[in-house]
C-alpha cells in the first residue's frame, strides 16, 4: 500500500483529491494538510512514501516546500501539481527534486499513475509538458550553445536563481537589486546565449550546471 500525504491550501480540492485518490486500492492517503509549517513536521512523522503538493506559481512556496521535504525526508518522494501547463513550471519541479508534476486538468488515471510511479522511485511528468520540456533540453544539449563563461558573476547567479523558479522580484531581493536590473541582467543573459524565452533559459542552466543548489 502507497502511502501518500496531500499539501494544497483548499479544503475543498484536498477532499476531492482524497476520494478519487483512495478508490486506486492501493494508495492510502494517511493525511492533508495546507501549506505552512504544519506540513514539513507531519511529514517528518508520518514520513508518507508521496506527497502530492500544490504549486502555486509563480509562487515559490510550493518548491521551496519540496526542496524542504526532500531534504528532510530523501525517502519520501515529492509530486507537484498546478493549474496550468508551463514549461518553467516543470523545470523548475524538476530542479527542486520533484519526481512528477501533473495538471490539474489530468485524468484521474494520470494522476493516480504519477503517484505510483514516483513511489517506485521513477519519475513521471504530465504528457502535455514532457515532450515540450525535454524537447527543449535535447535541443539545447545538441546545439553548439556560447559557454557559460560569457556570463558575468551576477548573471549566472539569477541563472540560478531562476532554476529554483524566483521570479524577477524575489530574485532582486536576494542579491539585494532592483528589479528593474534584474529584468535588464536577464534581456543581456538572453542576448549573450541567443536564447529567447525564460524556459530556454532555465534549460541551458540545468544544461550546463548553472541549477541552483
Amino acid at each position: 500500500m502507497i502511502s501518500l500525504a496531500i499539501v494544497d491550501e483548499s479544503d475543498f480540492l484536498r477532499l476531492g483529491l482524497r476520494a478519487a485518490i483512495e478508490t486506486s486500492g492501493d494508495i492510502e492517503v494517511i493525511g492533508d494538510y495546507p501549506p505552512g509549517g504544519e506540513t514539513l513536521s507531519e511529514v517528518e512523522r508520518l514520513r508518507p512514501d508521496v506527497v502530492l503538493l500544490s504549486m502555486k506559481w509563480p509562487s515559490t512556496e510550493g518548491l521551496n516546500t519540496c526542496r524542504e521535504i526532500r531534504a528532510a525526508v530523501p525517502s519520501t518522494k515529492v509530486v507537484m501539481f498546478s493549474s496550468r501547463e508551463r514549461e518553467e513550471e516543470t523545470l523548475a519541479s524538476i530542479v527542486a527534486g520533484a519526481s512528477g508534476f501533473v495538471c490539474t486538468n489530468s485524468s484521474r488515471a494520470e494522476l493516480i499513475r504519477t503517484i505510483r510511479v514516483a513511489a517506485n522511485g521513477g519519475s513521471y511528468f504530465d504528457r502535455g509538458v514532457t515532450e515540450r520540456v525535454f524537447g527543449r533540453l535535447r535541443e539545447l544539449s545538441g546545439e553548439s550553445a556560447p559557454n557559460e563563461d560569457g556570463l558575468t558573476d551576477r548573471e549566472a547567479s539569477i541563472l540560478g536563481l531562476m532554476t529554483e523558479g524566483f521570479g524577477n522580484g524575489e530574485i532582486g531581493e536576494r542579491m539585494n537589486l532592483a528589479t528593474p536590473t534584474v529584468r535588464n541582467n536577464i534581456t543581456k543573459i538572453r542576448s549573450k546565449l541567443g536564447l529567447d524565452s525564460r524556459s530556454k533559459l532555465i534549460a541551458y542552466a540545468i544544461q550546463n550546471g548553472l541549477a541552483g543548489d
